[in-house]
C-alpha cells in the first residue's frame, strides 16, 4: 500500500497519512476475520465467486455444483487473497455493525459529548423574512432619492405592506421574500445590504438600503434567532 501510495502520488507518505493507511488495514482485517467467524462467506455472492474461482483449480469444475465449488475454494484457502471475495465479507460485516449501532438508543451522556464535539456542524443560522421596495439602479440615475421619497409617502399616507410594495420597481427581486440567512440574503443581494438588514430591528421599513442593484426600503417582518440543532440522532444518523 506505501509503494502504491508514492508512485500515485510521486512523494513517501507522511508519518500521518502512513498511520491512517496502516489503521485502515488493521478495521478491514479485524472486519474480514469477525464475518468468517460469523459465517458470512454463506452469502450468495461471496459463494459465487468462490465458486466462480474454483474453477480454475477444479479437475471436474462441470460436475460439481456452485456450493461444492465453494466449498473447494475455502478448504484451498482462495478466499483469503480474493480481493473481491474479501470486499463482500468486510462489507457485510460493516452493514451488520452499522444496523446494530442503529438500533440502540444512544446515552445521554453520549449525546452530550456529540453536541460538544460537532457543535459547530449543527449550528443552524439565524434567518430573516423581509419585504422590499427596490429602487433600480439601471433606471433610475439617484436611487437613494428616488428610495427616500418613496419611504417619506408611505409614512405620510400610512401606506399598508401591499400598497407600499406596488411602488417599487419590478424584475430583478421578488417584493416578498422568505425565511432567509444572511448568507442566502448576500448571494441575493450583496453582503452591504444582508448585513445591514441583519442588523436592523424586526420591526417597521428600514432604508434606503444599498444593493447590487440600487437601493430598498426594506420591512423587517421576523427574525429566527441561531440555535444549535438538538434532533442529531434518526434514520440517517446524525
Amino acid at each position: 500500500m506505501l509503494e502504491a501510495f508514492a508512485v500515485e502520488s510521486s512523494r513517501p507518505a507522511t508519518q500521518e497519512e502512513r498511520a491512517a493507511m496502516v489503521d485502515a488495514l488493521v478495521d478491514e482485517e479485524v472486519l474480514y476475520n469477525d464475518a468468517l467467524t460469523l459465517g458470512m462467506d454463506e452469502n450468495p455472492a461471496a459463494r459465487r465467486r468462490l465458486a466462480q474461482i474454483a474453477r480454475f483449480v477444479e479437475e471436474n469444475p462441470h460436475e460439481a455444483t456452485e456450493d461444492e465449488l465453494a466449498q473447494t475454494a475455502i478448504e484451498l484457502g482462495l478466499h483469503h487473497g480474493d480481493l473481491v471475495v474479501r470486499r463482500i465479507l468486510v462489507d457485510s460485516a460493516r452493514r451488520l455493525i452499522r444496523g446494530v449501532v442503529l438500533l440502540q438508543e444512544p446515552r445521554p451522556q453520549l449525546l452530550e459529548e456529540y453536541l460538544a464535539a460537532h457543535r459547530e456542524e449543527l449550528i443552524r443560522p439565524a434567518r430573516t423574512r423581509i419585504s422590499q421596495v427596490m429602487v433600480n439602479g439601471f433606471k433610475w440615475p439617484d436611487t437613494y432619492a428616488r428610495a427616500r421619497q418613496i419611504l417619506d409617502k408611505i409614512r405620510a399616507e400610512s401606506l399598508d405592506l401591499d400598497a407600499a410594495l406596488a411602488l417599487g420597481d419590478e424584475g430583478l427581486v421578488e417584493p416578498s421574500l422568505p425565511l432567509l440567512t444572511e448568507k442566502a440574503m448576500e448571494t441575493q443581494l450583496g453582503p452591504d445590504f444582508a448585513a445591514e438588514v441583519i442588523a436592523a430591528p424586526a420591526s417597521g421599513w428600514i432604508g434606503p438600503v444599498a444593493s447590487r442593484y440600487g437601493h430598498h426600503l426594506v420591512y423587517v417582518h421576523e427574525r429566527h434567532d441561531a440555535y444549535v440543532c438538538s434532533t442529531v440522532w434518526g434514520s440517517r444518523g446524525p
